[in-house]
Order: structure tokens, then sequence, then C-alpha cells
């Protein structure tokens, strides 16, 4: 593993704050993204002395605001906001299979059909929803449907 000086990682911090690209910054000085990012982080957290042990920066991990220690008319304003940047990452979290069914429809869908008309979208909609539901075989669902897998398990209960 290669040693880099404070004055280098200085140099790169500093290269990358004009820039604003870290692949640029990591090109120009032809080392690791990686390093790059925590020599960032680190110079942000502490400044120049956080540089010369980016490693020994500790992130500050959140406390689960679910766990009910005081009422919200009891907290404060930080305190409510940072429950609600959680909730919102929760939330993100949750709808990945929402966001990935809706990338397989525009994908499938609009992107092929190109411009639609203002009447069409509701139908192909309604038309690709029975497809996905009805006629589309997954291999993860042995090979059918998921209306068609649910009611083979309905049959077997």
């Amino acid at each position: 593993m290669r040693k880099y000086t404070l004055d280098f990682k200085y140099q790169a911090v500093q290269y990358y704050r004009r820039v604003r690209s870290q692949q640029r910054t990591a090109d120009h000085f032809n080392i690791s993204r990686t390093y790059l990012r925590c020599w960032i982080a680190a110079y942000n957290q502490g400044g120049i002395r956080a540089l010369e042990h980016p490693q020994a920066i500790v992130t500050v991990k959140r406390k689960n605001p679910f766990i009910v220690d005081k009422p919200d008319h009891e907290k404060t304003q930080a305190e409510l906001i940072e429950e609600l940047r959680y909730m919102r990452a929760e939330n993100d979290y949750l709808n990945t299979p929402m966001k990935s069914f809706f990338a397989i429809l525009k994908t499938e869908c609009f992107y092929q059909e190109g411009r639609l008309s203002t009447t069409e979208p509701m139908q192909t909609i309604d038309d690709y929803i029975r497809y996905y539901n009805h006629d589309r075989c997954s291999l993860k669902l042995k090979k059918l449907s998921p209306v068609a897998y649910r009611t083979q398990l309905e049959k077997a209960a």
C-alpha cells in the first residue's frame, strides 16, 4: 500500500474543491476515488489535521427515532428533523419494489411506444398490469405468472 504525504492529500482535496469532480481529481493525481472520498470527508469534518489519519474520523450513526423516548411535543426541532430524515430513508427502502415495477413498466411500454396521446397512457398501463399479473412468467415463481402462482398456492392449502 502506498503512503501519501499530508501535503499530497491536501493538494488533492483542494484540487477537488476547485473542479468539483472526484473522477477528474483522481485521474489528475493518479489515485483511487476511494482514497479521495475518504480524504474529502476527513477534511470536511476536521480540516487539515484530520488528513493525517483520515481513518480515525468516525461517522456518527443516527439513533433510531422510532424508539419512543419522549412524545413529539417534547422533542426539539432538530430531533423532529432527524426523525423525518430517518423516516424518508426508511420509506425509500420500502418503496424499492414499486420503483422496480415502474422502471420495468417504463422500459417495456413507454420507451418502445414512443409518444403517446393523453388518452393512451391509462389504457397502456391497464394492459401492462394485466400482462404483468396474468401472462408474464417469472423464474422466481417456478415459471408461472403471479396470479397462477397464487392460485396454485391456494389449491395446495
